[in-house]
């Protein structure tokens, strides 16, 4: 019981804790959306803020994976938010019931939007392809945004944009003694913060800077209405934040066409928002070592932003500075998050009207921490971490975004992203293996005489096991692949297999590649296999009419095409007496045996006739004897629990059974004639008989056994260094 009130204590601490620096933070993101023209409409930025901040930190409370998380406005959002604002005011100059009902109702829009869009990324458990988006890019857009936030700093301590055609009046006495109290404010917290590493720290400072700028106003002898004058402080508010925001708005008066003007901002910044979840759920994910739930934190996000949308509030999501300063204060239950919401209403019911006094210079300060921290991240320490090239990247985009706009920077990024993945992709060998008839047969086991002939012309088969995604990039690559395996003169080959096993699509202008190859190999007489293509797939050749019987030919698998080129070998180097021994002596012959040894050997052999689909042997039974192919086709069959694999077929002037005979181990597989065929069985007791009587005989078989088992290894180790 005790420990349930510690544990409730310290929520609530924690909570109060991350409350202030909510509290802060959001009215700074007011100050910066509600600067310059609108600097008057202070308290309405001040309501839409704390609204928010309230909202958003209760009910991702209540929805986040992380039970201690903290939500509320942010940066990135904000500084997007005074982007489009400051469009609309310089549209509607010299309307102000226009300008502040247009800026009011565009900030709930982009809430509702937002919210939505993060909802059913959530739903869809989508989150997982922002992952895809390139790690210099997501640089690039933060780096943009820090941008935002450090110019949109400047403008809230001073009143003036910060622009590249006016910087020269940051460098006059008048702005300088404004702007230059903000950036010592950073430079002090950056450096306690590295050497303090307390969760208090920050908090602490924030407090301290705004109790010594007010001392500073007091022993200067201005009054709090001259501070205010002066730019020090924001005036007193003619009207009192209310919890109604949209009190303060005209509906007649919102131009909705300027806000529709901005849905390419609103988009950008969809991706931002979506960006800046992703990292803060991975950065607590890492320092909190809590697992984090990306769908359902974008969907709690989108819940809090269509609420707080309706509410008037601004956009707002997970916090990883304030979640893990939640954290280490000793909030570990979403009561923290709850206290958190009711500390900023409790400051809203009570005491908004202090939060005029609020130093221009600590809120200025504050945003160019934020912003400073963004671009050092992005532009100082990145240069140390990133290649060269997403260096550039990142720098290129923040140009773009500081010179042209967000959007710009957007667009750019996007763009740059679908150009880099097209590069570095078709960098991807999609040969996953390149073999070799000589080292790679097809499950058919050929005789002997067989054998030698695929050892020697084997190599006139080449194959390529291809992988992943074909595209116009990677296909001109396997174009450019066979063009010099022709040129190589030292294997001429005959034959092209291309095995789409793993190959998991393919773009339609693949098959200008495939055209070019289809020239090529026509015109060097070599015949083009593609195999274990489906249906998908195989539509885009046979509608570039590339399918035909004579040199561009589709198999259902990588062993019928190998097969197929294999007889084709053998019957082209294969001699007549070869293609005809259909006589079992003469099989003997070219397999181990002297003429003269074959009548004996005879006599310890029985004829076995088996009709097409019995079965010679059952997996498990026991190995007593081994058979020669005398006619037929036999094939091999491994029985598993769900289905029946085939292994390999063998035909006339073939071995099986050998193994189980000598190791005597039950049969490792069953075999079914695949036709009728003609056998000749060789059991372990005429075996033994026959070498007592014919020694010489039985060491010849010996010795045949162990070649084939040689050659069988030997081509397996061929194999194996093919693949690696």
């Amino acid at each position: 019981m005790d420990q349930v009130k510690f544990n409730s204590v310290s929520a609530v601490f924690a909570g109060v804790i991350s409350g202030i620096v909510t509290l802060t933070y959001s009215v700074s993101y007011a100050a910066l959306i509600f600067s310059g023209p609108l600097n008057p409409y202070f308290s309405v930025g001040i309501s839409v803020a704390l609204i928010s901040a309230a909202l958003i930190a209760f009910i991702v409370a209540l929805g986040s994976s992380f039970s201690f998380s903290i939500a509320g406005p942010d940066s990135n959002a904000s500084a997007i938010l005074a982007l489009m604002t400051n469009a609309m005011v310089i549209s509607l100059a010299g309307e102000p019931d226009a300008m502040l009902s247009t800026v009011v109702a565009a900030i709930a829009f982009s809430s509702i939007i937002v919210g939505i869009f993060l909802f059913t990324v959530g739903k869809l458990k989508l989150g997982y392809f922002v992952r895809f988006i390139p790690y210099p890019v997501l640089g690039g857009f933060l780096a943009g945004t820090g941008w935002l936030i450090t110019t949109g700093a400047f403008k809230v301590m001073t009143g003036q944009a910060f622009e590249l055609s006016n910087l020269s009046i940051f460098y006059q006495m008048e702005y300088i003694k404004h702007w230059a109290p903000g950036v010592l404010f950073v430079i002090v917290v950056m450096l306690v913060s590295n050497r303090i590493k307390h969760y208090l720290t920050f908090p602490v400072l924030l407090l301290l800077a705004i109790l010594i700028t007010h001392i500073f106003i007091h022993f200067s002898g201005m009054s709090l209405l001259n501070a205010s004058e002066e730019g020090w402080l924001y005036k007193s508010f003619e009207t009192k934040p209310s919890l109604n925001v949209w009190s303060s708005v005209s509906f007649n008066n919102i131009h909705w066409d300027l806000i529709l003007d901005q849905m390419g901002n609103i988009s950008a910044m969809i991706a931002v928002v979506i960006i800046t979840i992703l990292l803060n759920a991975t950065g607590i994910e890492l320092t909190s070592k809590k697992d984090a739930d990306l769908n359902k934190e974008l969907s709690s996000a989108g819940i809090a932003n269509v609420i707080t949308g309706l509410c008037g509030g601004m956009i707002g999501y997970l916090s990883i500075s304030r979640s893990m300063l939640n954290f280490k204060a000793g909030g570990t239950r979403p009561l923290s998050g709850i206290c958190a919401a009711g500390f900023c209403i409790m400051i809203f019911i009570f005491g908004a009207s202090f939060l005029s006094y609020l130093p221009k210079l600590v809120l200025g300060g504050l945003l160019l921490y934020l912003g400073t921290g963004l671009l050092k991240e992005w532009v100082v320490d990145a240069f140390f971490k990133l290649s060269k090239m997403d260096y550039c990247l990142v720098v290129a985009i923040l140009v773009v975004i500081a010179t042209a706009g967000f959007l710009e920077g957007v667009s750019f990024g996007v763009l740059i992203s679908v150009v880099l993945f097209v590069v570095n992709y078709s960098r991807i060998d999609i040969v996953q293996h390149e073999l070799s008839g000589a080292n790679h047969r097809s499950t058919f086991v050929r005789s002997m005489p067989e054998q030698t002939i695929l050892n020697k012309e084997g190599a006139a088969m080449y194959i390529l096991n291809l992988q992943g995604y074909l595209f116009f990039g990677t296909a001109n690559n396997l174009l450019e692949r066979v063009k010099q395996k022709i040129k190589d003169k030292s294997n001429q080959i005959k034959y092209v297999i291309l095995d789409f096993r793993l190959v998991t699509g393919l773009d339609s202008s693949v098959t200008l590649s495939f055209t070019k190859i289809h020239q090529v190999t026509s015109e060097a007489g070599i015949k083009i296999f593609l195999t274990h293509l489906d249906e998908s797939i195989s539509h885009h050749f046979k509608d570039a009419k590339l399918v035909n019987d004579k040199d561009f030919r589709l198999f259902p698998s990588l062993d019928h095409s190998v097969q197929w080129c294999e007889d084709e070998l053998i019957q082209e180097y294969g001699s007549d007496d070869l293609s005809t021994a259909n006589q079992f002596q003469d099989q003997l012959k070219t397999m181990f045996l002297q003429p003269e040894q074959t009548e004996t050997f005879m006599k310890y052999l029985k004829c076995i006739k088996e009709k097409k689909g019995s079965y010679i042997m059952r997996q498990g039974d026991p190995a007593d004897s081994m058979y020669f192919v005398s006619s037929g086709i036999v094939t091999a069959l491994l029985d598993l629990p769900t289905k029946q694999i085939r292994l390999i077929s063998m035909g006339s002037g073939t071995v099986f059974g050998e193994m189980g005979l000598y190791t005597n181990a039950p049969r490792t597989a069953a075999i079914v004639a695949d036709e009728d065929t003609v056998l000749f069985e060789l059991n372990r007791e005429q075996l033994e008989k026959m070498q007592k009587e014919e020694p010489n005989i039985s060491t010849a078989l010996h010795y045949f056994i162990i070649s084939l088992l040689s050659e069988r290894i030997a081509l397996s180790n061929k194999k194996v260094q093919m693949l690696y």
